[in-house]
């Protein structure tokens, strides 16, 4: 596939502080990408390079083989949504998406047509008169998601645009999100610290530790094969324990491995683990059940939903595990 957009050797500073250092990212045309890492990691300043919005220390930005890398925000056909949807309140929904077209001078005719095609692409016909105060969150959503796409922009950023969202709501509009991008074929680059919503809409995940890259791939790639041990435990559960623990001896620092890559035993057997159940939480389709292994706190996911007392003796069966050694995995190891 062709690479829309290209960050090469971009740096970004805050005083002395490095908020950003990327040596080179590519994001393919057609794609839904998620940015991804904890507070502070650069995130939302990654996004606000690529909008213009701030401007890099030293780097490029490329766009469609362009270097935009010192244009304004206006000269960049990018569309930009906000984590507060940053509607204007004085305007009525229409007037609030019409807005883009009529800076660029577009005749009313033209405007009305395009207006009323994103209506219907985004539901919200019945709201046209209205006035963003009249509208629920996950209804500006949307205004804002058509005031962003209604001049077809090469590349689409959005910074956390579902978190002032309650949960029900926030998992409607994801879905909404991801086909909306498929039907209209947009790039779109997403902000988020949500797990389970970058995991659940990206076609590829952009994982930032300290404004570095650490790994690049789709959600699947990335949760069963990390790279690095900040990969392995930021991306779902992931439970650690000391390589002697498991009576392996090959020069790692640390075995990990996903709480439901155990197998619960009853009865001691060989290659298993000893431990004593801690507690038990019930979550519906599954049990996290929480065990100690010589003083170290693992979580199991049973799917089989057993109930087991606290203090109960157990023994685990890994089946699959990473094999750490100085932040890296060095392999992957199948024990069952």
């Amino acid at each position: 596939m062709t690479e829309i957009l290209v960050l090469e050797n971009v740096v970004k500073k805050f005083g002395k502080v490095i908020a950003l250092n990327v040596d080179r990212l590519g994001i393919e045309e057609g794609t839904y990408n998620v940015i991804l890492g904890p507070s502070g990691a650069g995130k939302s300043t990654m996004l606000r390079v690529v909008a213009g919005l701030d401007y890099p220390d030293s780097g490029k930005i490329i766009l469609e083989g362009n270097d935009i890398t010192n244009k304004p925000p206006w000269e960049r056909d990018i569309g930009f949504v906000f984590q507060n949807y940053a509607l204007y309140p004085h305007l009525t929904i229409y007037d609030n998406i019409a807005m883009p077209l009529r800076v660029k001078g577009l005749k009313e005719e033209e405007i009305k047509q395009k207006v009323t095609e994103v209506l219907k692409i985004m539901g919200l016909e019945e709201h046209i008169n209205k006035y963003p105060r009249q509208l629920s969150g996950g209804q500006q959503q949307r205004v804002a998601l058509a005031r962003a796409i209604i001049k077809r922009p090469k590349l689409l950023l959005l910074d956390e645009p579902l978190s002032n969202l309650d949960a029900k709501v926030r998992i409607e509009l994801r879905s909404y999100l991801k086909s909306l991008q498929r039907q209209l074929k947009i790039t779109a680059l997403h902000v988020t610290h949500d797990q389970s919503e970058a995991m659940a809409i990206a076609d590829n995940l952009i994982i930032l530790h300290d404004g570095a890259v650490e790994q690049i791939g789709s959600p699947k790639d990335v949760y069963e094969n990390p790279k690095t041990m900040f990969v392995a435990t930021f991306i779902g559960m992931l439970n650690v324990l000391p390589s002697s623990i498991l009576k392996l001896n090959d020069g790692f620092d640390a075995l990990g491995f996903r709480p439901e890559n155990v197998d619960i035993l009853e009865n001691k057997e060989e290659g298993t683990i000893e431990g004593d159940v801690k507690y038990v939480e019930f979550q519906g389709d599954e049990t996290i059940i929480y065990v100690d292994v010589e003083n170290n706190s693992i979580r199991i996911k049973d799917r089989e939903n057993r109930f087991f007392e606290t203090g109960k003796k157990i023994y685990l069966k890994i089946k699959k595990a990473f094999a750490f050694k100085d932040g890296k995995v060095l392999k992957v190891i199948e024990l069952a």
